[in-house]
């Protein structure tokens, strides 16, 4: 098996531990990927605990929607986390905030692993992903993510990493928390950590 190229990646010395992002590929990530999504803790969120099929048909369909791309992170070399990058202005997420701008980014994530859905992990993850995706999408000013407000881990671990709440929005499928991350802010907040 031919190793995927690391994109993006820091050595985290709290964790003592390596993380990396790399693009997802759709053959050997399938079945960890698939494995994550009928776990108890992402399923209820995800909703995609389905067939080998129904998964496969999903992975397709979202891998070949303009302006979407796909990443696996990894701690020393391990899958842990899977997320997917849009383009709010396809998406009804643009309506939902007052200040939507057409090179806003919005940012869907799953913590794979249960024993990284922790602070120590959660907050590392989003300043690396933070940093990622700025990077690579040199002309947007905003990150956004809609968690579900059932979530108690992801919210305030974002926060901390450099989102900041705005609130409740409702969405067709499910109640959610508004988070946004400004570039500016965000380079401003976590400037230590984000020297690459």
């Amino acid at each position: 098996m031919k190793k995927n190229r690391i994109l993006h990646s820091k050595y985290i010395d709290d964790l003592g531990l390596t993380m990396s992002i790399r693009k997802l590929d759709l053959i050997n990530d399938f079945e960890v990927l698939h494995d994550w999504m009928h776990r108890p803790y992402i399923s209820p969120f995800w909703k995609l605990d389905v067939s080998n099929e129904d998964f496969s048909a999903y992975l397709k369909r979202t891998t070949s929607t303009p302006g979407r791309e796909h990443f696996i992170f990894e701690l020393d070399g391990e899958p842990f986390s899977f997320l997917l990058t849009y383009l709010v202005r396809n998406e009804d997420l643009k309506d939902h905030y007052d200040d939507f701008d057409i090179n806003d980014i919005g940012v869907h994530v799953v913590i794979g692993e249960r024993s990284y859905i922790a602070e120590k992990y959660v907050v590392p993850y989003f300043q690396l992903g933070l940093d990622f995706v700025f990077k690579r999408n040199k002309e947007s000013k905003k990150i956004i993510g809609e968690p579900d407000r059932r979530n108690r881990i992801i919210i305030p671990s974002a926060k901390k990493a450099g989102f900041i709440s705005r609130g409740k929005i409702t969405l067709p499928h499910k109640v959610a928390n508004l988070i946004v991350a400004d570039r500016i802010k965000f380079y401003e907040r976590n400037e230590d950590e984000t020297h690459v």
